[in-house]
């Protein structure tokens, strides 16, 4: 009866271990693909901004812009990798962005 006890305790407690390795991996993973498609987000955002600044000559045009790239590449986003839905801060639409910096673009052209 002790040996029968020992066998299945050993058992119980290579599997219960081989499970807590596996979950630990899994959640490594998903972080690092997580990080992966943030980095990857964040990259695409400064080179677009790049691209809008240097198509720019107006210097409020490209304020509106590194707002807006600024919001993008550092605002936190749900990826679907890190397991929770929520994104957290929303970012405002380009739309909005230029139409605030056209006001100022007509003001300083009609100067």
């Amino acid at each position: 009866m002790p040996s029968a006890v020992q066998v299945i305790f050993s058992r119980v407690l290579v599997v219960s271990v081989s499970f807590f390795v596996l979950v630990l991996c899994s959640k490594n993973y998903r972080a690092s693909k997580h990080n992966q498609t943030l980095n990857q987000h964040r990259a695409n955002a400064l080179k677009t901004f790049k691209a809008f600044v240097e198509g720019s000559e107006e210097q409020t045009v490209r304020d509106a812009v590194l707002l807006h790239a600024a919001q993008a590449a550092f605002s936190p986003r749900s990826t679907g990798f890190d397991g929770s839905d929520s994104d957290g801060q929303q970012i405002q639409p380009v739309v909005e962005v230029i139409g605030k910096a056209l006001p100022a673009i007509a003001r300083s052209q009609s100067s």
